[in-house]
């Protein structure tokens, strides 16, 4: 069996930004999402599900996570944004600034519900990894 073999597959343009990286064809091992916290916005972060009394945010957040690390990308695309799905959301409608080390190339991102329908857990994908930039507990990164 020929392996395929992965050329540069970092999403890191010539400026050190983090952005989109050309699609790259997986085989069918590939095809599952890798969650990268790097990029967290400091008002919209892990700390914020923690310090809340009420801990269902961040164990929402933490079944959400396994939840779709056990899907393929294809599973996820396929499904209902109010189930395992996203919804895309432009990145105009994103209010909080952005980090700088996010490239322009950006235009949409992902939103996954968590909590019920009371969190969210926003970013964008690159290849198989699914870069989380905001956990919003409160509703306030975007207009719903």
């Amino acid at each position: 069996m020929n392996r395929k073999t992965l050329k540069n597959p970092t999403p890191y343009n010539k400026s050190g930004h983090i952005g989109l990286s050309p699609t790259i064809s997986y085989e069918s091992g590939y095809n599952y999402p890798v969650f990268c916290l790097k990029y967290l916005h400091k008002n919209y972060d892990i700390d914020t599900c923690v310090s809340c009394s009420d801990r269902k945010f961040l164990k929402g957040f933490v079944k959400k996570l396994k939840t779709l690390s056990d899907l393929s990308w294809t599973d996820i695309q396929l499904s209902d944004c109010r189930g395992h799905g996203a919804e895309k959301i432009a990145s105009k409608s994103i209010k909080p600034s952005m980090s700088t080390k996010i490239s322009e190339d950006v235009k949409d991102f992902l939103s996954f519900r968590f909590a019920g329908d009371e969190g969210r857990i926003i970013g964008f994908r690159s290849s198989n990894i699914f870069h989380i930039t905001f956990i919003d507990i409160d509703l306030t990164v975007y207009d719903h």
